[in-house]
């Protein structure tokens, strides 16, 4: 279960380093040692929620984001940034999606038709 949500307060703990990269049609959300492979929906609505919470943020707020229980506390530069590359990220991989398999699915048909 993934939830994003603005909490108040001083950060706890250090930040751990997350990155996001596209792999083909998957996203993938790197949280210190750990990696969640994300599908183009998932990965879009995390990352517009993750940006517009950042952006609400005033004072001594961060975005709080939990997946499985565990929790990772976001400061507001890095949650805008975050929710950037993953939407950005999310692009890339529909566009593989795009890209490889509408044309396999028009192989297909071609295929298909030319055999009968």
């Amino acid at each position: 279960m993934i939830k994003i949500d603005k909490k108040s307060g001083i950060l706890t703990e250090v930040p751990p380093k997350i990155s996001v990269k596209s792999k083909h049609d998957k996203v993938l959300l790197i949280i210190g040692n750990s990696t969640i492979e994300l599908t183009v929906p998932t990965a879009i609505k995390m990352g517009r929620a993750i940006a517009l919470k950042a952006n609400e943020l005033h004072g001594a707020e961060y975005v709080s984001l939990t997946i499985n229980g565990k929790e990772v506390q976001i400061p507001k530069q890095d949650g805008i940034k975050i929710g950037g590359a993953l939407l950005r990220r999310a692009d890339f991989a529909d566009d593989f999606q795009t890209a490889n398999y509408r044309g396999a699915r028009q192989w297909q048909q071609v295929g298909s038709t030319q055999s009968q």
